[in-house]
């Protein structure tokens, strides 16, 4: 039977003490013991066993390996300030996996308390476009059509979208999303006349109507200067 070195200490939270718990497990070698607890209290937000929960996962460790899963608890850790989410997070989409290098990339967008950065956010959704992700494609559209953390690329943004959305089905929804709420109605593109004719042929390939695109629209278009096509 295994000892567990804990000192009780009713000033400890108790999540603090499980974990602890958890921990001890872990370094004896009873996996399957600490895996339960770990995940546990990642059920309930616990910053660190998200982050051991997903690590777990990336290594099949006390559980059959599972990289969706991996990178599901280690993006919760980085939410909730893991310092060391982050770096298995980027370590699981190093090793190829596209899933994580999309949650890297929207992590590099959206990552509290560090400034956004465009170009390895970029950089991750290309590779999981390359690896035919349509969400990977999808998020790589958005920063073409945008010029954001590259040469604006109209055209190429509005293809990866296209592939994006007829490849899966909730990725098309995200597009029609994007077209309708940030280039139309929030106008974070200036369009010309020939790329809002490429947003209008892509909402109405994904059966929105021309009447359902122009309602989308503010009552005054922003204007701005001509972007690169």
């Amino acid at each position: 039977m295994l000892r567990i070195n804990v000192e009780f200490n009713t000033s400890i939270p108790a999540e603090t003490l499980l974990y602890t718990i958890a921990r001890e497990y872990y370094n004896m070698s009873d996996v399957d013991s600490a895996f339960h607890l770990f995940k546990f209290l990642a059920e309930r937000g616990y910053a660190d066993a998200q982050n051991d929960l997903g690590f777990m996962y990336v290594n099949g460790i006390g559980v059959e390996q599972d990289y969706e899963e991996a990178a599901k608890w280690l993006l919760m850790a980085d939410d909730n300030h893991s310092e060391e989410a982050f770096d298995n997070l980027r370590l699981l989409a190093e090793n190829g996996h596209p899933r994580a290098q999309v949650n890297l990339g929207l992590a590099y967008l959206n990552r509290a308390g560090t400034d956004i950065d465009h170009e390895n956010a970029l950089k991750w959704f290309r590779k999981a476009a390359n690896l035919g992700y349509a969400e990977g494609k999808f998020h790589l559209g958005t920063l073409y059509t945008q010029g954001l953390g590259v040469t604006q690329n109209f055209t190429k943004g509005m293809a990866l979208l296209s592939e994006a959305a007829a490849q899966d089905g909730e990725v098309s929804k995200a597009v029609v999303q994007y077209l309708q709420n940030d280039i139309l109605f929030q106008g974070v593109v200036s369009l010309t006349k020939q790329q809002r004719a490429k947003v209008d042929f892509l909402l109405a390939s994904l059966g929105v109507s021309e009447t359902q695109a122009v309602s989308a629209m503010p009552s005054s278009a922003p204007s701005g200067p001509e972007p690169t096509p």
